[in-house]
């Protein structure tokens, strides 16, 4: 992907089920903002998990991360995200 230095990156860890998850839980997830070289650290450190592009679909155009899912921030976005699975490790990256 281009730029990826200059990307905002936005880690969020859905590894425990949500307040009404899928295991009947009440958990909370774990949110961590991290700089591109943290990111990708923590994207070799961890495996199972959920890349996720939350630009719009014109961004997406100039490319995105191998087997990142795009889910656009502007249409659905919540629905979409509370569609993943909450086992796994989410990772959400856009461009600011």
């Amino acid at each position: 992907m281009k730029a990826v230095g200059s990307i905002f990156i936005l880690l969020v860890v859905f590894q425990m089920a949500s307040a009404h998850g899928q295991n009947g839980g009440s958990r909370k997830a774990i949110t961590q903002n991290l700089k591109a070289v943290q990111y990708r650290e923590k994207l070799t450190e961890i495996n199972n998990e959920i890349l996720v592009d939350i630009r719009t679909p014109r961004e997406w155009k100039s490319g995105m991360m191998k087997d990142a899912l795009g889910v656009n921030f502007f249409d659905h976005f919540k629905e979409n995200i509370d569609k993943l699975d909450k086992t796994r490790p989410v990772f959400i990256y856009c461009a600011t």
